[in-house]
């Protein structure tokens, strides 16, 4: 029976060297390379999404600038023209003050020119009798005006009149239609509905002034429709 040498610790150290060098590199490389990681997370800065609606200002007017849009243009001193590109649907907001009754003109034209790449002068508009909107749910609206303009491209525009706190704030939109049988819609001048988009961005503006309803974004519904008055 062969007796058993007893077990060389010394030379066993020195016969796997180079073996537990290697994994011992190895051990302490994945070691450091943890606790940077734990250091790096640690240290990094946490970016909180503010929920601070954003602020437009037309004179001492403040209200929520329109989600989802940019602003466009100054008109002038009382009125902000906005645009949203939604998935290739183009969608214009505006909003303005007046101290006396307001004219659409400029706006409308400018609104008509973007939205078909000619001259506002390429334009025929007419006025649409019983305009056809989403309801705002407000105490505050006093007016609501609908016209068609077409040069081969049918623009529905619509502008809303509010009486606030001494106030005259009127918002409003334009878009393309993309209605078929355009002459035949625009000779009627009936109304052809309307824009959800533009209409939402009304509601959440006006209440950002009135604070009727609580929460920043408001919408729109179709429980009823509104006219002129």
């Amino acid at each position: 029976m062969p007796i058993q040498k007893p077990f060389n610790f010394k030379q066993w150290i020195d016969e796997h060297r180079r073996s537990l060098s290697f994994k011992f590199a190895i051990v302490l490389m994945l070691f450091v390379c943890s606790i940077s990681v734990t250091v790096q997370g640690q240290t990094k800065k946490i970016v909180k999404k503010s929920n601070k609606a954003v602020s437009c200002k037309i004179g001492t007017l403040n209200f929520k600038c329109p989600d989802g849009f940019t602003k466009e243009q100054i008109v002038d001193e009382n009125t902000i023209l906005f645009k949203q590109n939604y998935e290739g649907s183009i969608t214009y907001f505006f909003a303005a003050i007046s101290q006396q009754e307001f004219d659409d003109t400029l706006v409308r034209n400018i609104i008509a020119e973007k939205l078909s790449g000619k001259s506002s002068d390429a334009f025929r508009w007419k006025d649409v009798k019983v305009p056809l909107v989403m309801d705002l749910e407000t105490k505050y609206e006093k007016k609501v005006i609908n016209r068609l303009g077409y040069n081969n491209k049918l623009v529905n525009f619509v502008s809303r009149y509010f009486e606030f706190n001494g106030k005259t704030i009127i918002f409003g939109y334009g878009y393309d239609t993309d209605s078929d049988g355009l002459v035949r819609l625009f000779e009627r001048g009936e109304a052809i509905g309307d824009n959800a988009i533009g209409c939402n961005a009304i509601a959440t503006a006006l209440n950002s002034i009135t604070k009727e309803k609580k929460g920043n974004l408001q919408y729109c519904t179709l429980s009823a429709f509104s006219v002129s008055k």
